[in-house]
């Protein structure tokens, strides 16, 4: 005899139940190789930042080492060297925005959020602090002072 197929109910999927927990696997390592990523591009990007810092003190220690020899060349000459060359200037600039940069590519910064309890309140209730509220201040005491003193 031929097989007949199998009727569909309503309200029942085809798929097995086993399919769900495959597509949750699935999902699971989905999520696990997109972290995996994000991690693999943050250790990129903090071994940049480590090599950017790097050689952001090699220039700074080149332009102390240029300011210090400028300076002895001038005390040999006899010149009075009242400030070092724009070249060492230059150089530390330079030096202060590399190392700014490597540190900004090496920091792994994560989103601020408010706490629920937080969330429902008002700009006023938050910054509200009584700690720093003035009910009396020293002006009386200091412009009698000062009255007193300008006499």
């Amino acid at each position: 005899p031929p097989r007949s197929s199998p009727v569909e109910r309503p309200g029942r999927s085809r798929s097995s139940p086993c399919s769900a927990v495959d597509s949750g696997a699935a999902l699971e390592a989905a999520a696990a190789a997109a972290a995996a990523k994000a991690a693999t591009a943050a250790g990129i990007m903090a071994g940049a930042g480590a090599v950017l810092c790097a050689v952001s003190c090699v220039l700074l220690l080149h332009a102390g080492y240029s300011a210090s020899h400028f300076n002895s060349l001038a005390t040999d000459a006899g010149i009075p060297a009242s400030s070092p060359p724009l070249d060492v200037l230059v150089e530390c600039g330079v030096a202060s925005l590399i190392m700014l940069l490597g540190l900004l590519s090496s920091l792994s910064l994560s989103k601020v959020r408010t706490s629920k309890d937080q969330a429902a309140k008002t700009w006023g209730e938050v910054d509200a602090r009584p700690d720093y509220a003035l009910f009396a201040t020293r002006a009386p005491a200091l412009t009698q002072r000062l009255r007193s003193a300008a006499a």
